[in-house]
C-alpha cells in the first residue's frame, strides 16, 4: 500500500457526462418518446457517446515519488458471485461472499495489488505482494474444496504463479512455457482448470489440483530431449493447442477464453488467426492428488475445430463469447461480431463434450464457416490493451428489489475498450452494448436509370436520366438526400441484410475475464494513425467515459515532481464489475488508477 495515494479528496472529479450541445439535442418527437421507455444501455447511441450513459468518475489514484512509476499490465474484478459464488465461505474468515464482492486484482511489474471498491472509498487498497517477475496477466480462481479465493499470475519469466488471498502464501508455481505468458483465464464452471498463452505459440491447459512430475529413481539421468508433453509439468499439464504444424498458430498467442459450458476455448493471437478448439472430458478436482505416472504426457491438440485468418486484417488480441455460437474479437483497429457456423456439428445442447474432435481440413484450414454480424472500424490503434465483458444474467428476487431502486444497473452485455485517439488528451473508456449490433446502413434508394445493356452501363454520367426506369417511362421521383451517407465500403461493413438477434443466443447464468469508439474527425481522426475509416456502424456507437479532470491532475502532480504522460490515454487495461456494471475501473501508466460508477 505504500506509494498509492488517494487524490480523490484533492482534486474530486466532475461528473463524466458533457453537456449536449443544442444541436446534438435536436431530434424530432417521434425518437424522443420511442426511447424514453428504454434503459440507457438499450438505446442506440446518437450522439457520439458524449451523453445518454449514466457513470460517474469517483476517483483517480496514482502512485507517489517514492516508488517507480509503472504500467499496471491488467484488472479483474473477483468474477464469482450470484449464483456462481462458492460453495462455502472459508474459514476464519471475518467476511461473507457478499461482502467479497467488487474486489479487484491487479498486476504490473515485481507486484500484485488487491483492492475493492466501496461507496465509502472507490479505490480501497486491501494488500500487495512482491513477486519477481514482470507480470503481464491476472485472473481469479478458487480452491474447490478449501473455496479460498485464489489469484494466478504469470508474465515475463514464463512461470505461473499461484497465490492464496487467504493466506497470503504461493501455493505452488507451474512451469513448462517456451516464452512469456501473455495471458491467463480460469474455467467459470472448473475454477480448477486454468488455460495459458504464450510467446512459444501455443495454449496449454492446466489443473491446478495435479501433481508434480514423479521423482526420478536413484541413479537415472532426465532425459533433457522430452517431446513437448513430457516435461516438468506432472498431470497438472492437462492438455496443450499446439503451436505451429497444420493447425496451430504461427504467431504469439494473446488471448484465450473458455466457452462458458462446453468443452471449447477460443484462442487469437498475432498470426491473425482466430481458432476454436474442442477440449477433452476435464479431470475431477480431488482432494487428495494422484501422484503423476511414470511416463505421463498431456494431450496434444494439433487441429482446432474452426480456424480462419478471414475476419481481421491485422493482430487479434481479444476474443470472447457472446452465446453458444456467437464470438466478438478485436484487432488492432477492428471490432467484430460474428457467428460460427460449425457450433451444431460438434456440440449437442445437453452435452458439454465435443461430438467430434477430429475436424475436417475445411473446417481448420482457413475456414468460411462463419457469418459476420456487425464490424466496426475503431478508428484508433488499441493493440495489447485488454477489454471487459460484462455478462448478461437473469436477476434474482433481491437484485429485482434491488433494480426497482436503482433503474440504472444493467442485465444486458456491455464491452468496455480503452480508447487510444491520438490528439485526445483525456483518458477514454468506451462503452457498447452488442445486443443493439446490426449490420451497417440499409442500402440508398436508387438514383440512376437501370442499365439496359453493356454499352449503356458504361455511358458517361451526363447521358444517364437521373429518374428510376419503370416499363419504358421516366418516373419523376423525389428522392431524399441522407443525412448522413455513408461514405465508400472499404471491407469493413458486410453487404449483406444480416438480421441477427443475438439476444436468444445470450447465455445468461453461466459466468458469474469492446466494442468501439466513434470514428474520431479533426486531430484524432483515424487519418491521422495510419488507419482508413470504414462505414460507420450506428448501431455500435460507444458510450465515452471522459476522466475530464486528468489535466487538472497532471498539473497538481507535477508542481510535486511526479511525472505523468500528458500526450495520449494514460488508460491501458479496463475491468467491468459482475451482474450489474456498476464498476468501471481503468489502469494504465504510470500506476493511475480510474475508478467510475452507475449514478444513483
Amino acid at each position: 500500500m505504500n506509494g498509492i495515494r488517494d487524490l480523490t479528496e484533492e482534486y474530486p472529479t466532475p461528473v463524466s457526462i458533457e453537456i449536449l450541445s443544442s444541436s446534438e439535442e435536436d431530434n424530432s418527437e417521434d425518437e424522443q418518446s420511442a426511447g424514453s421507455s428504454l434503459k440507457w444501455y438499450k438505446k442506440v447511441n446518437k450522439y457520439r457517446g458524449r451523453g445518454g450513459h449514466p457513470y460517474v468518475c469517483h476517483a483517480i489514484a496514482t502512485q507517489g515519488p517514492q516508488r517507480k512509476q509503472t504500467r499496471y499490465e491488467d484488472v479483474k474484478f473477483w468474477p464469482y458471485i450470484g449464483p456462481l459464488q462458492p460453495w462455502k465461505t472459508p474459514n476464519g474468515v471475518q467476511w461473507s461472499w457478499k461482502e467479497y464482492e467488487n474486489t479487484i486484482a491487479t498486476c504490473t511489474k515485481g507486484k500484485i495489488t488487491v483492492a475493492r471498491c466501496t461507496e465509502k472509498d472507490p479505490w480501497k487498497i486491501l494488500w500487495e505482494m512482491d513477486i519477481n517477475d514482470h507480470l503481464y496477466t491476472i485472473t481469479w480462481g478458487y480452491h474447490p474444496f478449501t473455496c479460498h479465493p485464489l489469484i494466478v499470475t504469470a508474465g515475463q519469466k514464463g512461470l505461473i504463479y499461484i497465490l492464496d488471498t487467504i493466506t497470503k502464501e504461493c501455493l505452488r508455481v507451474l512451469r513448462g512455457h517456451g516464452g512469456d505468458i501473455l495471458w491467463l483465464t480460469s474455467h467459470p464452471l472448473h475454477p480448477h482448470i486454468l488455460a495459458s498463452t504464450s510467446y512459444d505459440k501455443s495454449t496449454r491447459i492446466w489443473n491446478i489440483l495435479g501433481s508434480d512430475e514423479p521423482k526420478i529413481p536413484l541413479g537415472e539421468y532426465p532425459n533433457e530431449n522430452f517431446p513437448m508433453g513430457d516435461a516438468d509439468e506432472g498431470n497438472c499439464l492437462f492438455a496443450i493447442l499446439a503451436g505451429e504444424g497444420k493447425g496451430g498458430h504461427r504467431g504469439y498467442v494473446s488471448c484465450a477464453t473458455f466457452h462458458p459450458i462446453k468443452n471449447a476455448i477460443a484462442t487469437v493471437g498475432l498470426d491473425r488467426q482466430v481458432k476454436i478448439w474442442a477440449l477433452p472430458e476435464f479431470p475431477k478436482p480431488k482432494l487428495k492428488p494422484i501422484p503423476t505416472p511414470r511416463g505421463y504426457r498431456a494431450k496434444i491438440i494439433f487441429v482446432p475445430v474452426f480456424s480462419t485468418s478471414r475476419l481481421h486484417e491485422d493482430f487479434v488480441d481479444f476474443v470472447d463469447w457472446l452465446g453458444d455460437d456467437t464470438l466478438i474479437t478485436r484487432s488492432r483497429q477492428q471490432v467484430a461480431i460474428w457467428q460460427w457456423l460449425g457450433y451444431r456439428r460438434y456440440f449437442r445442447p445437453k452435452d458439454p463434450l465435443p461430438q467430434n474432435i477430429d475436424p475436417s481440413v475445411h473446417d481448420y484450414n482457413d475456414s468460411g464457416s462463419f457469418m459476420p454480424i456487425s464490424k466496426y472500424p475503431l478508428g484508433s490503434d488499441c493493440w495489447a490493451m485488454n477489454a471487459s465483458l460484462h455478462r448478461p444474467f437473469s436477476p434474482t428476487t433481491s437484485e429485482l428489489d434491488k433494480m426497482s431502486m436503482d433503474g440504472h444497473i444493467l442485465t444486458d452485455p456491455l464491452v468496455a475498450l480503452v480508447a487510444h485517439r491520438v490528439g485526445h488528451h483525456a483518458p477514454e473508456i468506451l462503452l457498447f452494448n452488442p445486443l443493439l449490433a446490426q449490420d451497417g446502413e440499409p442500402p440508398l434508394p436508387p438514383r440512376e436509370m437501370r442499365a439496359r445493356s453493356r454499352r449503356d452501363s458504361v455511358a458517361s454520367e451526363s447521358e444517364a436520366p437521373t429518374s428510376p426506369v419503370i416499363g419504358d417511362t421516366l418516373m419523376e421521383t423525389a428522392v431524399e438526400e441522407p443525412e448522413d451517407p455513408a461514405p465508400a465500403g472499404n471491407g469493413n461493413v458486410n453487404t449483406q441484410s444480416v438480421n441477427v438477434d443475438i439476444q436468444q443466443d445470450i447465455i445468461t447464468e453461466q459466468n458469474g475475464s469492446a466494442i468501439g469508439p466513434e470514428p474520431a474527425s479533426g486531430s484524432g481522426s483515424a487519418a491521422h494513425v495510419g488507419i482508413t475509416p470504414g462505414p460507420r456502424n450506428r448501431s455500435l456507437e460507444s458510450w465515452r467515459l471522459v476522466a475530464s479532470d486528468y489535466q487538472a491532475l497532471v498539473k497538481y502532480n507535477s508542481k510535486k515532481g511526479w511525472r505523468m504522460f500528458i500526450g495520449g490515454t494514460n488508460i491501458c487495461n479496463v475491468a467491468i464489475s459482475p451482474r450489474g456494471a456498476k464498476w468501471i475501473v481503468g489502469v494504465g501508466e504510470p500506476g493511475t488508477v480510474f475508478v467510475w460508477k452507475l449514478d444513483d
